[in-house]
């Protein structure tokens, strides 16, 4: 039969009761090493998503912001392609409207047949903005 003995110093440093704190446990040796390195790696691994992340995160913001500048433009080109003289309707057209617009195009199950293209654009362009023909003198009576 092996009995082992104890002393009380040893006890209250090493058994916990109830509503004692909790003391942490270290283990030493070749695991503990091992362990450690595991740590460091992951740490060195965290570190570099960090820099990533926060890359990435700066190139969305700039990407948001020069969508933002482009669908501005786009909206002042088609406000001032359609406002004319007699329709009204689009001298408030404005970003919101056009963000509006492309998101309810791109969930349509026909988006590229309702896409305008530039070549397309150019054309009805070119229909809305014809230069006035000159004045026809009036026929006189012979």
């Amino acid at each position: 039969m092996n009995v082992r003995v104890f002393n009380s110093e040893f006890v209250n440093e090493n058994v916990l009761r109830v509503g004692d704190p909790a003391r942490p446990i270290f283990f030493l040796g070749s695991e503990s090493i091992e362990a450690k390195e595991t740590i460091r790696a992951g740490d060195e691994k965290l570190a570099g998503m960090k820099v990533n992340e926060r890359a990435a995160s700066a190139d969305l913001d700039r990407l948001e912001r020069t969508d933002g500048e482009s669908f501005t433009k786009k909206a002042k080109q088609i406000k001032e392609v359609l406002t004319t003289s007699v329709s009204d309707k689009y001298r408030n057209y404005e970003r919101p409207a056009l963000s509006a617009k492309v998101k309810e195009l791109r969930a349509s199950p026909d988006a590229v047949g309702r896409s305008l293209t530039d070549e397309r654009l150019r054309v009805l362009s070119g229909l809305i903005h014809r230069p006035a023909l000159p004045e026809v003198a009036p026929i006189s009576p012979v």
